[in-house]
């Protein structure tokens, strides 16, 4: 499944087109061991595309998430280090209108949220008046698109996956050129 996906995003990112299905496609098994729910199997299946480079240094990344009722197409960074955060709040500062472009287009909008945890107060080194403030407070840079469960369980998956990769492409082409990835 994720060969199929990485030569649909190969047009959108040449360094995601060598994934591995090993590396892309999340267990299935629960970790039981100081849970209440001893569940063996988790209900949802998860498949990551990694940026070729995400063994060497932080980088985005596209992921699917298949489960009854919460199934989405998400792109970006989740969770990333201080560093990186700091380099991407930066960029954003440093290039407002490349991520407004993409952020705030009508289809990205109608289709895609931004998603993670913000900071309460600006972050350290950027005027509370900023006009992508809101942007800069980001812990996590990171979008998803919705998939409803008529779509996940029809024949039009594959390109609504397809669509949604697209729309996230800018994305992670942004955050690669913040973090000066190949993209």
């Amino acid at each position: 499944m994720s060969t199929y996906f990485s030569d649909k995003t190969f047009r959108f990112q040449r360094a995601l087109a060598r994934n591995n299905e090993r590396d892309s496609l999340f267990r299935i098994h629960r970790d039981t061991r100081f849970s209440n729910d001893k569940t063996p199997y988790k209900p949802w299946a998860g498949l990551r595309l990694y940026h070729q480079r995400h063994r060497e240094v932080p980088a985005p990344s596209f992921y699917v998430h298949i489960a009854p009722g919460d199934s989405f197409v998400g792109g970006g960074l989740w969770h990333p280090d201080s560093a990186t955060t700091r380099r991407v709040r930066s960029f954003i500062a440093d290039n407002p209108a490349a991520w407004k472009r993409f952020t705030h287009a009508a289809k990205f909008r109608e289709r895609c949220t931004l998603v993670g945890d913000s900071l309460v107060r600006p972050p350290a080194g950027f005027p509370a008046d900023h006009p992508l403030i809101e942007d800069l407070k980001r812990k996590d840079f990171v979008a998803v698109c919705a998939l409803d469960d008529a779509t996940v369980t029809g024949t039009k998956l594959i390109p609504a996956i397809t669509e949604r990769l697209a729309l996230l492409a800018p994305l992670i082409d942004y955050l690669c050129a913040a973090l000066e990835l190949e993209y």
